[in-house]
């Protein structure tokens, strides 16, 4: 085998070298649009996604910096805003996802080339 290891750890371990956003997604009713919109421009805000949902419901997408506080300060933004929370859900990379960042990351090495270890 002439491959070479990328990654070595447990899964945590390679979650956090790998992914270096928080992803979350946010159900919310009960806010206009634009106010939605406007969440893209906090600070701490680094990708933004807005899809309307059944029932008059929006899924608000966001990633923010590993340690940031910006998701409780969105819910509290949006109650404020009179929304209805409906749910609330971090999203982890899966090991399936892990495995072809591992394969296709930024250096896009073949299948042959790459060995991801776990322990």
């Amino acid at each position: 085998n002439h491959g070479r290891i990328r990654f070595e750890g447990t899964i945590q371990e390679m979650r956090q070298t790998i992914q270096v956003e928080q992803m979350h997604t946010i159900c919310v009713s009960g806010v206009a649009v634009d106010e939605l919109r406007r969440l893209e421009a906090i600070p701490a805000v680094l990708s933004f996604d807005l899809t309307s949902v059944a029932g008059g419901r929006w899924e608000v997408r966001l990633g923010a910096s590993r340690d940031s506080d910006v998701v409780p300060h969105v819910i509290r933004r949006l109650v404020t805003l009179g929304g209805e929370i409906w749910s609330s859900s971090p999203h982890e990379l899966s090991l399936e996802e892990l495995f072809h960042i591992a394969i296709d990351g930024d250096n896009a090495a073949s299948p042959a080339e790459t060995e991801v270890v776990l322990p």
